[in-house]
């Protein structure tokens, strides 16, 4: 009786992986890059997009908001550039780039970004998800839109 109910057990666990094999498959670690952009004059930049990339390519676009912050969540551990950029009215810039490697669950790049006269930039375009990360970190902070 014993043995009988042992190998009904096994196999409803051996059916459950055959079945759902992701619950026996450890997922990757990920961690969250997030940071705070300022100028050398220690002002927050609100509004500059911030670009997450691996190998040269983009993995995520995100803005960063009234105070300056901004935040890639759950990224997997690695090595990545971050490269800040933001667009003034007269032609200058403000840009700030760091190559960093995630190592952990949280890993804060704070960034001091230097003004540059000069031509407007062209950066890669904004996707909606990056868009919608935005969004939801206004709302989190309970910040207006602007």
């Amino acid at each position: 009786m014993i043995i009988e109910i042992g190998l009904i057990v096994l196999m409803i666990v051996i059916l459950i992986k055959l079945l759902y094999p992701e619950l026996f498959t450890p997922t990757p670690p990920t961690g969250i890059i997030k940071g705070t952009l300022k100028t050398v004059d220690g002002i927050a930049v609100d509004e500059a997009t911030v670009v997450l990339k691996q190998n040269g390519e983009t993995k995520l676009v995100v803005m960063s908001i009234t105070d300056g912050t901004y935040e890639f969540p759950a990224m997997g551990l690695g090595n990545y550039n971050v490269t800040a950029h933001k667009d003034n009215e007269d032609g200058s810039y403000l840009e700030a780039s760091s190559d960093i490697v995630l190592n952990s669950t949280v890993m804060v790049v704070d960034l001091t970004m230097v003004y540059t006269r000069g031509k407007k930039r062209q950066l890669p375009p904004i996707r909606l998800c990056s868009l919608i990360s935005c969004l939801i970190n206004r709302l989190r902070r309970g910040l207006a839109f602007a």
